[in-house]
């Protein structure tokens, strides 16, 4: 068989920490959020709820363009050895190794979304398109969508980080038994979303 890669990958193995959730942000909500106080503000809540319940927060970026967003919030918290940031270039596979090991993720990255879902990774979405929706209630989780085309308070963040953070495991349950319903109908589930992009 023919080799993917002419030379040895390096592939990163990172090993994160049991009890932890990713946070992965979007310079693109600044589109839809005018202010940057307010996007620092949705990113900045969450860590400080995951920390507060005895989790561990990793902050890392998807697109080399998130990198000064990551470290905005990550500022927010520093000398707190609760919260992580990762900086380096990972690759497709790199990120997905990454992402399966988190108990959950909030994320604005809708292929960090479709990652997380890979693997059965339930997601709190900050997102502003009617994609994030559909594929949310592809997976049965609409209530864990926060669109920032409509007013969004940090309370309403708080109500759904406290309901992921508490259903986590019947989460995961209900993605992975929305894969394998696919799955059993011989469909691709994420060819078919990777189609809608």
């Amino acid at each position: 068989p023919q080799k993917i890669y002419a030379r040895d990958a390096g592939i990163k193995s990172i090993v994160i920490e049991p009890k932890s959730a990713g946070i992965i942000p979007n310079v693109k909500i600044l589109k839809n959020v005018k202010l940057k106080d307010a996007v620092c503000s949705f990113y900045g809540n969450a860590v400080k709820r995951i920390i507060s319940s005895g989790m561990t927060a990793y902050i890392m970026r998807f697109a080399y363009e998130d990198l000064w967003l990551c470290e905005e919030v990550y500022s927010m918290f520093s000398g707190n050895d609760k919260v992580r940031i990762l900086r380096n270039d990972f690759d497709a596979i790199e990120l997905e190794s990454i992402i399966k090991q988190f108990d959950f993720i909030v994320a604005s990255r809708y292929h960090s979304i479709i990652h997380s879902y890979k693997n059965s990774v339930p997601v709190l979405a900050i997102g502003w398109a009617a994609k994030y929706k559909e594929l949310l209630e592809h997976f049965g989780q609409s209530e864990y969508l926060i669109d920032t085309r409509g007013l969004v308070s940090i309370d309403e963040i708080n109500i759904r980080l406290k309901r992921i953070m508490g259903n986590c495991a019947i989460e995961k349950r209900k993605i992975a038994d929305r894969i394998k319903k696919a799955c059993a109908g011989n469909m691709n589930i994420f060819d078919e979303l990777m189609q809608d992009i």
